[in-house]
């Protein structure tokens, strides 16, 4: 290979290295790229990336300030460097990135849209809107409107909020766009669009999420018999589908979500018997002593679902509904192996 493109085989060892979480030689493959070739941009931000897979914060910003200082307009390096400050709690430090980027590439969309959802993450939506807002102008695309949705419902505006999600619905929608646009209708007390959009959405993009928001609807609604039908409808195509334990999941997670834990865990409990060599249901009965309060029929359960798939135990290490109650807890902590991890 010429001298002149050392850096490139360089690069290809990184990326390798990289593909399989090396992070180490991907970073000294980098820097050896760096060195054949100093004001190569692709190794620095490959550099910068590698570093924020290992937290490394202050080693990727410097490689995100040198992309900017080789290439004061790189809308890549002023992402990825706003991003680690954000990650790395430099929550003022990433604001004042973002302000000059703005500046700085006025006519990228992407920058508004960027500046924005960061200021919707620091709940200052009426500032999110500014920039949003400018987003939309230059692309009214799914990424925008979703964005500038979210401000408008955190801000309880929910009919323009609704407005937003309705003009995704025409670039093609996906599931959550469903979800949120009948989760908006809800609030707007017109129940009847809302399982509208749910029966919609299962149409377009079949996803257990939106048939549990029909379901829930429809409980709290008192319209008992039509969620029976749907229950009822979801086993019988559950089995012929391959999944035979969704049904259950179905019914029982929106008792779950009615907070009828007993009734749910009876639903798990008999899908148990059906399918016993199946530990989910194990785990979703642990959960829902968990959040009854139940904390050593909870442990007790959760224990029987780790004997039956080893996963569960790093799944309940971040399961934010068994650690609401089951956090603190020294069985638990022991069980999922949390003290180990704290010495």
């Amino acid at each position: 290979m010429a001298s002149k493109d050392q850096h490139l085989g360089w690069l290809k060892k990184g990326d390798t290295a990289l593909e399989w979480k090396q992070y180490k030689q991907a970073i000294a493959a980098y820097e050896k790229a760096i060195k054949a070739k100093s004001n190569c941009v692709e190794a620095w931000t490959k550099l910068g990336r590698t570093c924020m897979e290992i937290e490394d914060w202050d080693r990727a910003i410097a490689a995100f300030n040198k992309v900017i200082k080789l290439e004061p307009e790189n809308f890549d390096g002023y992402f990825y460097k706003a991003a680690v400050q954000e990650e790395a709690g430099q929550i003022d430090e990433a604001e004042a990135t973002h302000r000059h980027v703005v500046q700085v590439l006025d006519d990228h969309p992407g920058c508004y849209f960027n500046f924005g959802t960061f200021l919707n993450r620091q709940k200052r939506y009426e500032e999110a809107l500014e920039f949003l807002n400018q987003a939309v102008d230059m692309a009214p695309n799914t990424m925008n409107l979703t964005a500038r949705s979210f401000a408008l419902e955190s801000l309880e505006r929910y009919e323009e909020a609704l407005s937003d999600l309705n003009r995704v619905d025409s670039y093609g929608a996906f599931y959550m766009v469903y979800h949120s646009r009948g989760q908006l209708l809800e609030k707007l007390k017109r129940y009847d669009e809302a399982l509208e959009v749910y029966k919609e959405g299962m149409e377009q993009d079949p996803i257990p999420l939106l048939l549990m928001d029909q379901t829930y609807l429809l409980e709290t609604l008192g319209r008992t018999e039509e969620a029976e039908a749907i229950y009822a409808d979801e086993m019988e195509n559950s089995k012929e589908g391959g999944f035979p334990e969704l049904g259950y999941n179905i019914r029982a997670q929106t008792k779950q979500r009615l907070e009828l834990y007993d009734e749910a865990i009876a639903i798990y409990e008999e899908g148990l018997q059906e399918y016993p060599d199946n530990p989910d249901f194990l785990y979703d009965i642990a959960i829902c002593y968990s959040q009854k309060g139940d904390t050593d029929q909870a442990l007790q359960t959760l224990k029987k679902a780790i004997a039956g798939n080893e996963n569960m135990r790093e799944w309940a290490k971040e399961e934010p509904l068994l650690l609401k109650g089951l956090k603190d807890n020294d069985v638990f902590e022991q069980l999922v192996g949390l003290d180990s991890e704290l010495i």
